[in-house]
């Protein structure tokens, strides 16, 4: 008898085959899943060899004193805007590290990031509590936001760019006109507000909160229309590429995710540590979170398989993916973006190269 590992190919004679059969059925319990991945060969289950690499480690880019709070990619996937607690706004090029703009204006550290779809706006939230517009090509300040009355947690466009959501610590979230700079509705909440976006459909808007979790809000009547079970608090949230799925990163250790909008199709997801942010590749092949201080976990979104654990030695925070679904962004302690490249298969990981993470001193 002889078989072959990725096609079950059997040849027997009369008496071997009861042998057979039970061995064909070993050998399909025993097997991994078939690669998700063209080019990689995914370990079997009952090695304890690690997984291949999807995303590796190639460069960090300098700029910021101090910690950078949050990162962001422009629609044309190269440039990269960071916010830090030196009160600014870098965008730069993620190629050749090229600073290309430097926004001021904010009085105190900038704690969020958001550009609008059609890369016209780049808004940033910060814990002076304010919104800044920005346009994104020049670096011009456009508006002041002024609303809100604690740290700002959260910056969303809608898809037109026309209208811009923020959350904040103060129990609220605005919904500003990007042209006038005037708040077009306040949502009002129990607790300290985390995140928020725009639904595929502008007239709904999620936000997520310390005390029951996911709210899901009519914005054009200003109203509540669910709140998704169960409670959790939420200190991220984000849609898949198509709208049908609403992730929360979540501080009971879980990535709970809901079919949306009824929000009826439950199912979460444990990890080890308390999450701490976000996002789906536009692509929609993975979801990564932060994953306690230093950790970025990522899963395969059609198998939800953990398929990479990316420990950094160091705090991290901020995470943003390009329009290409091949480079991953976060901001350290030390005032740098730590740059993380998709590879799609083992051949190419082995031609690229990489850099190890430094330790905080």
């Amino acid at each position: 008898m002889s078989f072959s590992r990725r096609t079950p190919i059997l040849t027997f004679s009369r008496w071997g085959k009861g042998f057979a059969l039970a061995l064909l059925a070993v050998w399909f319990i025993g097997c991994s899943l078939p690669p998700s991945e063209p080019g990689f060969v995914d370990k079997p289950l009952w090695e304890d060899a690690p997984q291949p690499k999807r995303w590796v480690l190639t460069k960090s880019i300098a700029g910021h004193v101090g910690t950078v709070n949050a990162v962001a990619f422009h629609p044309d996937g190269v440039r990269l805007a960071s916010a830090g607690n030196d009160k600014l706004v870098l965008v730069q090029d993620s190629g050749t590290n090229a600073t290309l703009l430097t926004l001021r204006g904010h009085t105190d550290g900038v704690t969020c990031l958001a550009y609008s779809p059609d890369g016209r706006y780049l808004a940033s939230g910060g814990e002076d509590n304010t919104v800044r517009l920005w346009d994104a090509e020049t670096g011009r300040e456009l508006h002041n936001l002024i609303g809100h009355g604690n740290v700002i947690t959260a910056v969303a466009f809608d898809h037109s760019g026309d209208r811009l959501v923020s959350s904040s610590r103060d129990r609220s979230a605005h919904i500003w006109d990007t042209a006038t700079g005037e708040i077009l509705q306040t949502l009002l909440h129990s607790d300290l507000v985390n995140g928020a976006a725009f639904y595929s459909d502008p007239r709904y808007v999620v936000t997520g909160t310390r005390d029951t979790g996911i709210h899901w809000w009519d914005v054009v009547e200003g109203v509540k229309r669910e709140t998704f079970t169960p409670p959790h608090i939420s200190n991220g949230i984000a849609f898949n590429p198509s709208s049908t799925q609403v992730a929360s990163a979540s501080d009971d250790w879980k990535l709970h995710l809901w079919s949306t909008p009824t929000g009826i199709d439950h199912k979460e997801y444990e990890t080890v540590h308390q999450m701490r942010a976000v996002a789906y590749t536009p692509n929609g092949h993975y979801i990564a979170v932060l994953s306690g201080p230093q950790v970025i976990r990522v899963w395969e979104t059609t198998t939800m398989r953990s398929v990479q654990e990316m420990d950094n030695n160091e705090k991290i925070s901020g995470l943003a993916i390009n329009a290409m679904s091949d480079i991953m962004a976060t901001g350290t302690t030390r005032g740098e973006v730590l740059i993380w490249r998709h590879v799609r298969s083992s051949d190419e990981a082995a031609k690229i190269e990489t850099i190890e993470p430094i330790s905080a001193p």
